[in-house]
């Protein structure tokens, strides 16, 4: 069954026939960190009429793939599959992930709308020792993973937080069960 309002942001061919074995949904390919200016023009031109889902490797050009991205284009969805979920061989890729990996992320996607505010700042990061302890990277990864948001520094774990608008009442009972 098609997905007529749907267009999957993916970095390559190999990445679009993977995903494409299973989905039928239209995607669109970057074919590396310098996406192309047509294929933000086309993104633009859709974002009100289709759910633009962007689902790129787990590493540094990935990330670099979706700010490119949120520089041009208010409304689309991250999805993320975790780095271990994503490497075969030695490589690192969406197309090294399972059918199961990607069909999990989606359904814990995270919806970008740039231009919105949250209640988390970095005074409920250090509060909540995400921020400033020796372990707040643990602390980090263990939010990330519990919201679904990919891999984050604490900068890019306060955005995500915020942009999905998760409270900070939220964070506080994730931590408690991540105590517990």
């Amino acid at each position: 069954m098609k997905d007529s309002n749907i267009v999957l942001v993916v970095e390559g061919r190999q990445d679009e026939q993977f995903i494409r074995s299973f989905l039928d949904v239209e995607c669109i390919i970057t074919n590396g960190s310098a996406v192309p200016r047509e294929t933000i023009d086309y993104l633009k031109s859709i974002q009100d009429k289709k759910t633009i889902v962007v689902l790129t490797d787990p590493d540094y050009p990935g990330m670099k793939i979706r700010q490119e991205i949120a520089k041009f284009v208010d409304k689309f969805v991250n999805i993320y599959i975790d780095k271990k979920d994503a490497m075969k061989k030695g490589k690192v890729g969406v197309a090294e992930s399972s059918k199961e990996a990607v069909l999990e992320a989606l359904k814990h996607y995270s919806t970008s709308l740039l231009r919105e505010k949250g209640e988390i700042d970095l005074s409920t990061f250090v509060a909540l020792k995400l921020s400033g302890t020796p372990d707040s990277k643990q602390r980090r990864e263990f939010i990330s993973k519990h919201f679904h948001l990919g891999y984050n520094n604490a900068k890019s774990l306060m955005f995500k937080l915020n942009a999905n608008k998760i409270s900070k009442k939220e964070l506080e009972e994730a931590l408690k069960y991540n105590l517990n």
